[in-house]
């Protein structure tokens, strides 16, 4: 019995296949690029986070005060951040005019041979600085931060110190670290009273959301 001729793909279905991978392709790699992008700046905001949870702990368990730090950068450097705070170690008595955690009240107790060398030692508890990769401080399109705040233009550098119960003082009323990238994508890190972080998303629609 013969066989009839096996029937392959003709030219015009092989054109419209491609055409169609290429709408697939056209649509699916600017959604990837996003998705990158979005990536990229929420590991930088989370970081920020996690830095400013670090001050926090290290100010807690060191019963002293720790400091973070974000400096703003310009002429097209990168913006950085540190945390800064100094504890005592080794042997001795504290003198009279220390001031252990910066509160302004000397909390030592003299030897009264007024030997300065009697006193504790300070070692840095954290002090390089990390550069912000991916994308800088910024507040385009927005009118206020999560917190409520509209101060949206601080000085440099940001300072966030935190004391020995985990409270923080800052110089700057917004009290959040606002993140944006190159596509306008915007996240921000606010600390609130008792020294306690969230991570909020700048949406489409002109508000902010909470993320975790």
């Amino acid at each position: 019995m013969l066989r009839g001729r096996e029937r392959g793909f003709s030219l015009i279905e092989l054109l419209i296949v491609i055409a169609i991978l290429g709408v697939l392709l056209g649509i699916a790699i600017p959604a990837l690029g996003s998705y990158a992008q979005e990536s990229r700046l929420n590991k930088a905001a989370r970081q920020i986070k996690a830095n400013i949870q670090l001050a926090r702990l290290k100010a807690v368990t060191s019963n002293f005060r720790v400091a973070f730090t974000y400096n703003l950068g310009s002429g097209g450097a990168s913006d950085t951040f540190q945390i800064s705070g100094s504890e005592h170690n080794g042997g001795g008595s504290l003198q009279p005019w220390e001031d252990i955690n910066g509160n302004g009240v000397n909390d030592g107790l003299g030897d009264n041979d007024g030997n300065a060398a009697n006193g504790l030692g300070r070692t840095e508890l954290y002090s390089s600085a990390l550069r912000v990769d991916d994308c800088s401080f910024g507040t385009d399109g927005i009118s206020t931060l999560p917190n409520g705040s509209s101060d949206l233009s601080p000085g440099s550098p940001i300072t966030m110190t935190f004391d020995p119960k985990g409270d923080v003082t800052s110089d700057y009323a917004g009290n959040c670290i606002s993140l944006e990238n190159s596509v306008k994508m915007i996240e921000a890190v606010c600390v609130y009273q008792g020294g306690y972080t969230r991570l909020f998303k700048w949406q489409a629609n002109g508000s902010w959301q909470e993320i975790f």
